[in-house]
């Protein structure tokens, strides 16, 4: 971790696991590849992180935080915002803790009433223009093929979530045909 306090940080930690599947949907060719995103924030009480994850948009003591990333076996990489950017800060602070209590976004796309992690922080300081969303395109960037990972996930959830499936993949179609 940085040893520099004095500013709100982002805090990512690399991929495992689902967190594979993630990165692909995600990650750049070349590229750090990350499977969380999280803005760590000073308080009168100390440092707490403003995230969502499988258990929703929550805060999370920074202490706490970082056992779980033990616990996990995933590290953390901390990464501050230039000179220009620090304006930023306060605002979506401020925004992401309005945005805290909803669930986890698990089919990943982009509504209002809960979101993934890249969604909760590029909402976060999107006043400010300081992160572009990178839409989930759920291909195997290998294949060019739906990874097999949410197709899986797709068939195993609930009735409603099967529902759903069609307007993914007509989501993830328009996106491709898009590109």
């Amino acid at each position: 971790m940085c040893g520099k306090a004095s500013r709100c940080r982002t805090c990512v930690t690399p991929s495992r696991g689902l967190s594979a599947a993630i990165d692909d949907a995600t990650g750049k060719q070349g590229a750090p590849s990350f499977d969380h995103v999280a803005l760590v924030a000073s308080t009168p009480k100390g440092w707490e992180v403003l995230h969502a994850d499988e258990k929703g948009s929550r805060r999370q003591s920074l202490v706490e935080f970082r056992q779980e990333a033990r616990a996990k076996q995933r590290q953390i990489v901390v990464y501050r915002l230039h000179a220009p950017q620090q304006a930023a800060i306060k605002d979506a602070v401020a925004t992401a803790r309005t945005m805290l209590g909803k669930p986890y976004n698990t089919s990943y796309v982009l509504n209002e009433d809960s979101y993934y992690c890249s969604d909760f922080i590029e909402r976060a300081f999107r006043a400010h223009h300081v992160f572009a969303l990178q839409p989930m395109n759920f291909r195997n960037p290998q294949t060019v093929e739906i990874a097999q990972h949410w197709v899986d996930l797709y068939h195993v959830e609930s009735a409603e979530r099967l529902a759903s499936l069609g307007q993914v993949i007509q989501m993830i179609r328009e996106f491709s045909d898009f590109q």
